[in-house]
C-alpha cells in the first residue's frame, strides 16, 4: 500500500505542481519485531513520510488520528482473506467497534501473489524478516516463520516463494488459538560408518 500511496500522490504533486508529504500511522507494540522498527525507520527516512505513531490500541490510536487531525478515511492494505475483512469492498465504514472513519480497500480483491509480484517486479524493499520466512507479521510472541516454508535443513524459503496463498498466515496464532510453538530443529540422518 505505501508504495502504490506513494505512486498516487507523485501523480497528484505532479498534476497539481503542489508537493505533498504522505501520512502514514504506525501502532507500536510492547514486543515489535526489531526488524520492523529498523524498516518502519529507513522507509520513514527514504520517503520522507509524516509518521503518526500511537503506542495505544489499534481503536483508540485511530479515535486520536481522526480527533487530533481530522481524518475521515484510511487506506488500507487489506485484501479479501485477510481476517475480518468479511464483506468488505473497496470503500467500507468502520466496524462497529472501532470510531467511525471510511476504509479505503484499494487490494481488495488481491490474492498473495499479486502483492509479491508488485514488490518484486519494482524491486521494492521490504522488511528483512520476508526473506527468513515471514509471511505475515504481527508481535514477536504471536509471530513465527512460516512452516510451509520450511526446507529440509531447517531454514526457511522467503515469503515470496510461497506457492499457496492461503497459508499466509501459518505461521501466526490468534487469540484463540495457541501461540505457535519454535520449530523444530530438522531432523538429522546419522549413517553408520
Amino acid at each position: 500500500i505505501l508504495h502504490l500511496m506513494r505512486a498516487a500522490l507523485a501523480l497528484r504533486t505532479r498534476e497539481s505542481g503542489q508537493s505533498h508529504h504522505l501520512r502514514v500511522i504506525f501502532f507500536e507494540q510492547k514486543d515489535e519485531f526489531a526488524e520492523v522498527e529498523a524498516f518502519v525507520r529507513e522507509s520513514i527516512s527514504a520517503y520522507e513520510l509524516d509518521l503518526i505513531s500511537y503506542s495505544c490500541g489499534f481503536a483508540d490510536g485511530l479515535k486520536q488520528c481522526i480527533d487530533t487531525h481530522g481524518s475521515a478515511a484510511f487506506v488500507l492494505g487489506t485484501r479479501v482473506g485477510d481476517p475480518n475483512a468479511g464483506g468488505q469492498g473497496f470503500f467500507c465504514p468502520s466496524s462497529d467497534w472501532m470510531p467511525p472513519f471510511m476504509r479505503v480497500n484499494p487490494i481488495i480483491d488481491w490474492e498473495y501473489s499479486h502483492v509479491w509480484q508488485l514488490l518484486r517486479e519494482f524491486d521494492l524493499p521490504v522488511c528483512e524478516l520476508y526473506g527468513a520466512g515471514y509471511t505475515s507479521l504481527g508481535k514477536q510472541s504471536n509471530t513465527l516463520p512460516n512452516p510451509a516454508l520450511r526446507r529440509e535443513d531447517g531454514s526457511y524459503a522467503p515469503a515470496w516463494d510461497l506457492q499457496d496463498g492461503s497459508l499466509e498466515r501459518a505461521g501466526r496464532s490468534s487469540p484463540s488459538s495457541p501461540a505457535p510453538s519454535s520449530p523444530e530443529p530438522p531432523a538429522t540422518d546419522v549413517a553408520a560408518g
